[in-house]
């Protein structure tokens, strides 16, 4: 019998995965790109947020070497010409914002010795002058595109404390809330009005001042000692004239330079809607640019007490952190921030540090005001001090 030979089969070699392996690794690499991104992106936003605090700690050193060559006292916010024959702000003459005055303390003295301040905001602005546009890196927050690497670009905005509103009349002036219920309006006060009404509208001015660290300083023909308003206004809207000089000194701060605001971030910042043919928006002294405020209605009782409801966040404004990051660019002077659930400020002190959006609406408002917690004669009550566990 032949025998019959045994064939064995043998399968040629694999050239690659089954359209199961296939599945099985694209589904593992995709798990673990899911995993990796969110870690990737925290890293990055951990990055900015590093970036945007090391900015605010550069200006607020700047700022305390300012104030340590100016007898303590911390720059206004904006500087004007006041034309007191006509009771307006006269823009053929110097203007500036606090950022000018910082320039030699944050590594800009060529761009703070070519700004002439005998002439005016358009004059230094103009390209002829080398100025316009021009970056300042310290001045953005990485996650401003409106400001971060832009000529011009500012993201950050010091406390101008206490506000009644927007609008158009308070663009540039300092202007008392009538605390107490019965002085007249500030605006309509005249050299006419009783001694009783002059020192109502005195004590108000006074108290508005508790409520804010950096003011508006104006060179005008009024003398720096002068408590009035002014003269009669000769327009409906004239403003009153505030004595110079008019921040806040970092050693008189009464609720303590650690538990007051001095600068945070504000998306919206860095564009003028007055000036609209500003480049440098960093150096315009329009409040609403430049600063942040809180409007607020005042109650029936003279104080100073949020929790009393001595006042009230105004209806229909932005008021707290991070309720306007998405509102107008040059029209929304409040802290605003892309960093997660969080806005990074500075404190009188020099410490940078994060506020919750979420903060107490009471101790955000506290945080605000530099003598809120001082006892006045006139108010039934005022703030209660702030304890370290509030923010």
């Amino acid at each position: 019998m032949q025998a019959q030979s045994l064939r064995t089969s043998v399968r040629p070699p694999r050239r690659g995965f089954t359209l199961i392996e296939l599945l099985v690794v694209i589904s593992i690499i995709a798990t673990l790109m899911s995993l990796l991104l969110p870690a990737i992106q925290n890293a990055r936003e951990a990055a900015r947020r590093t970036q945007c605090q090391n900015n605010q700690k550069n200006l607020a050193l700047a700022m305390t070497g300012w104030a340590t060559s100016h007898a303590n006292q911390l720059p206004a916010y904006g500087y004007y010409n006041w034309d007191a024959s006509t009771y307006t702000i006269d823009s053929n003459y110097p203007q500036r914002s606090w950022v000018v005055e910082l320039l030699p303390y944050i590594d800009a003295q060529n761009v703070y010795d070519r700004w002439d301040k005998s002439q005016s905001l358009a004059f230094n602005d103009d390209a002829t002058t080398g100025l316009g546009p021009f970056n300042i890196p310290v001045l953005g927050c990485p996650n401003d595109d409106s400001a971060f690497q832009v000529a011009g670009g500012l993201s950050y905005v010091v406390n101008a404390g206490f506000d009644d509103g927007l609008d158009t009349e308070h663009n540039y002036m300092f202007e008392a809330l009538d605390w107490n219920g019965v002085a007249p309006n500030p605006k309509a006060l005249t050299n006419a009005n009783s001694a009783a009404e002059i020192s109502a509208t005195e004590f108000d001015k006074t108290i508005t001042k508790a409520t804010g660290v950096f003011w508006a300083e104006y060179a005008n023909d009024v003398a720096a000692t002068d408590i009035k308003w002014g003269g009669s206004p000769t327009a409906p809207g004239d403003l009153p004239v505030p004595v110079r000089r008019p921040s806040s000194s970092l050693g008189r701060i009464y609720d303590g330079t650690s538990n007051t605001l001095m600068m945070g971030e504000n998306l919206m910042a860095g564009e003028d809607l007055i000036n609209t043919t500003i480049n440098n928006a960093w150096a315009s002294p329009e409040y609403r640019s430049c600063t942040f405020v809180a409007p607020v209605t005042l109650g029936g009782t003279p104080s100073l007490d949020f929790a009393s409801g001595g006042y009230t966040a105004k209806s229909g404004e932005i008021v707290f952190p991070n309720e306007g990051k998405f509102a107008v660019e040059g029209d929304t002077p409040s802290l605003n921030s892309l960093h997660p659930g969080v806005v990074v400020v500075t404190m009188c002190d020099g410490a940078v540090r994060t506020l919750s959006e979420s903060i107490d609406q009471g101790v955000y408002l506290s945080l605000m005001t530099p003598d809120g917690t001082k006892q006045r004669s006139g108010l039934a009550t005022v703030e209660t001090p702030l304890s370290g566990t509030d923010f």
